[in-house]
């Protein structure tokens, strides 16, 4: 690496400042939206499987509270600082939307399709990641990394982030992984490349690295072998009052096997709202088809938390016995013709 770049009489990091604006600007926005902004931003599978595919990129940019954006802020500035000084401001760019893009993605596949995902942590890992990559590529082991005292002070710092992951159900370790191992094989690669060693089948494993990231990301997104993305299509035909199709996709949803917790509970939100509008009875709760969908302002009724953004229709025991009155009713129909 060019030494000048370690000249703090050079110091330059465009990237950064660009990136913490946006970040801090965004967040002063959600408060004066009354956090309005991130209902309509953040990651979250139901929503995204609706067709709301901005969230993908915007929920990098959102967060949940003071202290959160103050830690990714304070973490963005120090690793991309160092990312700027070592590799330029378009690696760092690069590094950050490709690790966002891999963060979220995995944070999708993985996470439960009702909570919603939001914050820059993701990327940054990508950042943390590309500044060990190198190191590890530049010494040549993990040993060696642990030798130097900025691979020891960031080997500490993987450390403790995989043991927050684990202790803390509200950080995202699928995110921060998603992040972290794409900047860690960028960092690696961009050392080899410098020093006129990478080998083909490393050039090879980029671009499968690349292949696989993109492919991730689509199908983060449209998940169309799980329960929740079907479930969600069977509501966006119920809204387009095409019951058929809705009743015959709910069914194949109801189907699945190992569905998670949030599609289990839109399964049997779309159940209920079926029996009442068979009995000509959800017309009594505006809104109530799109109860599970995060960036919609309903009027809660009363017993409902008007703080969540989302919510779900119980499915009752009378719900379910009148869903099964009206069924073998329409199957005893069905016989007669």
């Amino acid at each position: 690496m060019p030494i000048y770049k370690f000249n703090p009489s050079h110091f330059k990091w465009p990237a950064t400042a660009a990136l913490l604006a946006v970040l801090i600007t965004i967040g002063v926005a959600d408060v004066a939206s009354n956090e309005k902004l991130l209902r309509l931003c953040a990651v979250r599978g139901i929503d995204i499987y609706y067709g709301e595919y901005w969230r993908f990129i915007t929920g990098a940019f959102m967060h949940a509270d003071f202290m959160h954006i103050a830690v990714n802020c304070f973490s963005l500035v120090q690793l991309g600082r160092l990312c700027e000084q070592s590799f330029g401001w378009r690696a760092t760019m690069q590094v950050y939307f490709i690790a966002l893009v891999g963060g979220n993605a995995l944070a999708l596949v993985f996470h439960d399709p009702s909570h919603p995902v939001v914050g820059a942590s993701g990327a940054i890992f990508g950042l943390f990641g590309m500044v060990l990559g190198f190191i590890i590529a530049r010494t040549g082991s993990i040993a060696e990394t642990w030798k130097t005292p900025l691979g020891r002070n960031l080997l500490i710092f993987l450390a403790i982030n995989v043991a927050l992951s684990f202790s803390m159900p509200r950080i995202s370790f699928w995110g921060h992984l998603g992040g972290f191992v794409p900047g860690l094989a960028m960092g690696y690669f961009v050392e080899r490349r410098q020093s006129r060693r990478a080998s083909w089948p490393e050039y090879a494993s980029m671009a499968v690295l690349g292949v696989a990231i993109v492919g991730l990301a689509v199908y983060s997104c449209i998940p169309f072998n799980r329960s929740a993305y079907i479930a969600t299509q069977a509501l966006k035909a119920y809204e387009r009052e095409d019951m058929a199709a809705g009743d015959a996709l709910l069914k194949r949803a109801r189907n699945m096997p190992n569905a998670p917790e949030g599609a289990t509970a839109l399964i049997d939100h779309l159940r209920a709202w079926r029996v009442l509008h068979r009995q000509k009875t959800d017309i009594l709760i505006p809104g109530l088809l799109q109860w599970p969908l995060m960036g919609r302002d309903h009027a809660w009724p009363t017993g409902f938390p008007a703080g969540l953004p989302f919510h779900f229709f119980v499915l009752s025991p009378e719900l379910i016995d009148e869903e099964a009155k009206q069924q073998a009713k329409l199957e005893s129909g069905n016989a007669g013709a």
